[in-house]
């Protein structure tokens, strides 16, 4: 547990955090990622920002992973003795984190010299914020960088909370587990996440009921480099049971936005979630899922043509061609509708599959109560 002294910063009623050099805990949960591990601690440990706690949370991985971790003896090591999972991992190191602020790093990615110093820059400034997010950099297994950033564009820094309310997941674009820093006031909150939410959902988890509890900070550059490989491509391929994974996801980040919404006591309307949760990719989802193994049931025809007047997300220019391409993807009989369907939703390009799911994806437009729409320059690099 903190001290009193670290209790007290660890709250989000101080105007600000004081002289102190806040430290910043990177935890970084690995199974079976010896490529990777290594570059993934560097990353940690050569931070400009010099006050940071480092805990390497080892899944009972069956590789040379523990090897590696065995050679660092600035790092903090918590070696399960078997395979819990991503959710109950980031749990057992958020238990070992000190910090006032807390970055859950992916394995397999690694971070650039400046993120923890950006980050702590947002919150410093902003010590009520739940969260500081940054870019990703897609980069390819040997860590050579592309073109793509998760997401495209960020709405400005502010309250969602209301927003979140109304739309549920998905009302505004969030970055990948790698690219968050966490007010630790806030994890104090929601850890641990509970074991029932699917293992690849417990980012979108935090995501989502972060803008529950304060408003959300933006980083205007890279933080990190999230890697494709062939391990975690194979869960972009377009088949049915990944796309059922994504689907799954997004009903675990619903009931684990709903149920913290009511834990805090706010009402929500279901059936406005359900009109933007459901967007057209989720309905396009659904329908390859139905085209694909011809037993899960296919969307209602006017919910799926109609889907991208309704999310509130798309203009109505755009809308009115998705929805043409919609009920041509409908009336094309199964051999053409489903190259269709993946092309749509960007299954012909990693970068474009990973960036446009559930919230994660470009913003279209702000809010109009907000005023303002997102630039389109590219995120600069730490």
């Amino acid at each position: 547990m903190p001290s009193s002294a670290l209790q007290k910063i660890r709250t989000p009623d101080g105007a600000v955090f004081g002289n102190l050099k806040m430290l910043v805990s990177i935890v970084i949960s690995n199974y079976n990622y010896e490529q990777f591990l290594r570059q993934a601690i560097d990353s940690a440990l050569n931070q400009s920002y010099s006050n940071i706690q480092v805990v390497v949370v080892d899944d009972a991985s069956t590789d040379g992973s523990r090897d590696i971790i065995d050679e660092y003896d600035n790092i903090e090591k918590c070696l399960l003795g078997s395979n819990l999972g991503q959710n109950r991992a980031l749990n057992e190191g958020f238990r070992l984190a000190r910090g006032e602020i807390v970055i859950f790093l992916d394995s397999d990615d690694f971070l650039t010299p400046d993120a923890v110093a950006l980050h702590v820059e947002r919150l410093r400034a902003n010590p009520k914020a739940s969260k500081s997010q940054g870019y990703l950099r897609v980069v390819d297994g040997d860590g050579n960088p592309g073109s793509a950033t998760i997401p495209r564009k960020f709405f400005p820094p502010g309250d969602y909370k209301e927003l979140t309310l109304a739309r549920g997941i998905g009302a505004l674009p969030h970055t990948f587990t790698s690219g968050n820093a966490w007010s630790s006031w806030f994890l104090d909150q929601v850890m641990p996440l509970p074991d029932d939410v699917h293992d690849s959902a417990p980012d979108g988890c935090l995501n989502s009921v972060s803008t529950l509890y304060g408003p959300i900070e933006v980083v205007e550059a890279v933080v990190c480099y999230y890697r494709i490989h062939g391990e975690n491509r194979s869960v972009q391929r377009f088949e049915a049971n990944n796309l059922r994974g994504v689907l799954r996801r997004a009903a675990d980040m619903r009931e684990y936005l709903a149920a913290t919404a009511r834990k805090l006591g706010y009402s929500i309307e279901i059936g406005s979630w359900h009109r933007h949760m459901r967007s057209w990719r989720d309905q396009v989802m659904a329908r390859s899922v139905f085209l694909i193994d011809g037993q899960t049931a296919s969307p209602k025809f006017r919910d799926f043509v109609l889907a991208p007047f309704v999310s509130g997300r798309t203009g109505l220019a755009k809308a009115l061609v998705l929805s043409a391409a919609l009920f041509i993807v409908w009336v094309l009989p199964r051999s053409l509708a489903l190259p269709f369907c993946a092309r749509m939703i960007g299954y012909e390009s990693t970068d474009a599959a990973l960036i446009g799911h559930f919230g994660f994806g470009a913003a279209t437009s702000i809010p109009s109560s907000k005023g303002i729409k997102p630039g389109d320059q590219t995120p600069r690099e730490s």
